[in-house]
C-alpha cells in the first residue's frame, strides 16, 4: 500500500534537507547558488508528489544535480532499493541487434542474481512484468520475491524468481548503522588459473574497518601463495571500508603511502605543523582489538582539538612478506568500481604495484554520513575528501587503466570474459 505524505510534512522535510545540504556544501568549499536555483525550479514538483515513494524518487533526482558521490535520500523503512543493492549485480546499457538493453555485467558469487543462475551477458527485460530499457532503472521491494525476465545466452526468454532480502536489523545495530548493501554476496573468491596464475575477486570491502574481509583476504592469499602471478578483480566493487589495507600490505615488502582523508578540503593547504595525523597502517585481526583502535582515535581527536589543529587520517602500508607474484600483478576495474575499491586501485597504480586493466573507475571517493530528517527520512551526504600521495582528489576523477579493455556483451553471452583474458595475457608476459 502506497503511503501518502501531507503537504506540511513534505515542506518540513525539504526545509531541513536544504539546511543540511547547505552545510555540507560549505564544508566542501562548494558554492550554494546553483543548488538553491535547482531547489526553486523543482520545489513545486517535489511538493506535488503524493506518495512517499514518489517523493523519495523526486528528491533523489534533485540531489543528483549536486553531482557529488555518497548522496542519497530514503525512508527509515528501507523497503525499496536499486538493482545493484538488491541483486548483488551490475548492468550496463548495450546495443544488441539494433536495440538498447540493460546487460548484466558483474554478477557476484552467492548474491541473489547468482543464486538463480543470472550470468554476465544476460539481458534484463522485465521486473515484476514491467519492461525496462535504458535509461529507466528498476527498483526492488524488500523483502520480496521479484519476477525477473531475462534473455539468456541461448536467446531464450527465461523467468527468474529472485529472493530479495530485507535490510538486516539488530537490537545492537541502530538503523543509521545498517550498511547500504542488503544482499551480501561472498566478499572474497579465489582460484588458481592457468600456468600458476592466481585470481582473487572482491565483490565488496564491507565493514568500516573490514576485519572479516581482511581475514578472508589472508585466507585466499594463503591458497595462492605459490602463484607466479596474480590477478585482482574489483570490477563491480562499490567500496566499503578500509579492509582493503590488508590486501595492499600483501602486495609489496616495502611500506608506502595510500592516501589522506580530510574532513575539510581547505585544511589540505595548511602547513604540516598545523595538522595532526592519525595513521592507520594495518587492519586488526580480531574484533576485540576494535575498542583499543577506537580509543586511540578518540584520544588523538581530543588532543587535536586541545592543540587547535586539524586532524587528517593517513593510510599507509607497513609492507609484508615476499610472495612470488610480487611485480607480476594485474588489477581489473570498471565503471562500477567505486569508493574504497578505487582507493585500492589508485594505490596500486601510483606505487607501480600492478597493471590496471579494464575501464575507468566511477570517480566516487569520499566519506559519507547519514543524518536523520523529520518523518522518518534519512539523508546521506559526503564528508571530506580523500587525496592520494600524488595529490589527486579521486572524487570526480575516474582512475584511467593502463590497458583499456571494454566490456563485450556478445563475448559475455558466449561465456568469454575478454577483460580477464587480457589481464591473464599481461601477467603471463611478465
Amino acid at each position: 500500500m502506497e503511503i501518502e505524505l501531507s503537504l506540511s510534512a513534505k515542506k518540513e522535510v525539504l526545509d531541513t534537507l536544504v539546511k543540511r545540504v547547505d552545510g555540507c556544501l560549505r564544508s566542501l568549499d562548494i558554492a550554494t547558488d546553483e543548488w538553491h536555483a535547482n531547489i526553486r525550479a523543482a520545489q513545486s514538483d517535489l511538493l506535488s508528489a503524493r506518495t512517499r515513494h514518489d517523493f523519495e524518487s523526486r528528491v533523489n533526482q534533485l540531489l543528483r544535480t549536486l553531482q557529488l558521490s555518497h548522496v542519497g535520500f530514503e525512508h527509515a523503512d528501507l523497503d525499496r532499493c536499486s538493482a545493484g543493492r538488491a541483486l548483488s549485480a551490475t548492468y550496463c546499457a548495450c546495443e544488441i541487434d539494433g536495440n538498447r538493453y540493460w546487460v548484466f555485467q558483474d554478477v557476484h558469487a552467492d548474491g541473489p542474481a547468482d543464486r538463480v543462475g543470472i550470468r554476465a551477458g544476460d539481458i534484463l527485460l522485465e521486473v515484476d512484468h514491467v519492461p525496462f530499457r535504458p535509461p529507466g532503472h528498476p527498483v526492488f521491494r524488500m523483502p520480496s520475491t521479484a519476477v525477473v525476465l531475462i534473455r539468456d545466452s541461448s536467446g531464450r526468454n527465461v523467468l527468474k524468481c529472485v529472493n530479495i532480502p530485507g535490510p538486516r536489523s539488530s537490537i545492537l545495530i541502530p538503523k543509521r548503522k545498517i550498511p547500504p548493501a542488503f544482499a551480501q554476496p561472498r566478499s572474497v573468491v579465489c582460484r588458481q588459473m592457468a600456468k600458476d596464475i592466481g585470481y582473487i575477486r572482491f565483490s565488496t570491502f564491507r565493514g568500516a574497518i573490514g576485519i572479516d574481509v581482511a581475514n578472508e583476504t589472508d585466507l585466499a592469499l594463503g591458497e595462492l601463495q605459490l602463484s607466479q602471478g596474480l590477478i585482482i578483480d574489483v570490477r563491480g566493487n562499490g567500496g566499503g571500508g578500509v579492509g582493503f589495507m590488508r590486501l595492499l600490505n600483501r602486495l609489496s615488502t616495502q611500506s608506502y603511502p595510500v592516501g589522506t582523508f580530510a574532513k575539510d578540503p581547505r585544511s589540505l593547504k595548511l602547513l604540516p605543523q598545523e595538522i595532526d595525523l592519525f595513521v592507520l597502517d594495518q587492519v586488526p585481526r580480531f574484533k576485540v582489538q576494535l575498542p583499543l583502535l577506537a580509543a586511540r582515535f578518540f584520544w588523538k581527536t581530543v588532543m587535536s582539538r586541545i592543540r587547535h589543529k586539524r586532524q587528517h587520517i593517513r593510510l599507509e602500508t607497513k609492507g609484508g612478506r615476499a610472495y612470488p607474484f610480487h611485480g607480476k600483478i594485474a588489477v581489473l576495474a570498471n565503471q562500477h568500481t567505486a569508493s574504497a575499491a578505487e582507493m585500492m586501485v589508485a594505490a596500486a597504480k601510483e606505487n607501480e604495484l600492478a597493471t590496471i586493466v579494464g575501464l575507468p573507475t566511477a570517480g566516487r571517493v569520499r566519506g559519507g554520513s547519514r543524518t536523520k530528517l523529520p518523518h522518518g527520512f534519512w539523508l546521506m551526504l559526503p564528508r571530506g575528501v580523500f587525496v592520494t600521495p600524488g595529490g589527486t582528489n579521486l572524487d570526480g576523477a575516474p582512475i584511467t587503466p593502463h590497458v583499456h579493455v571494454s566490456f563485450d556483451p556478445l563475448a559475455a553471452r558466449e561465456g568469454r570474459d575478454i577483460q580477464l583474458d587480457r589481464a591473464l595475457e599481461i601477467v603471463q608476459s611478465f
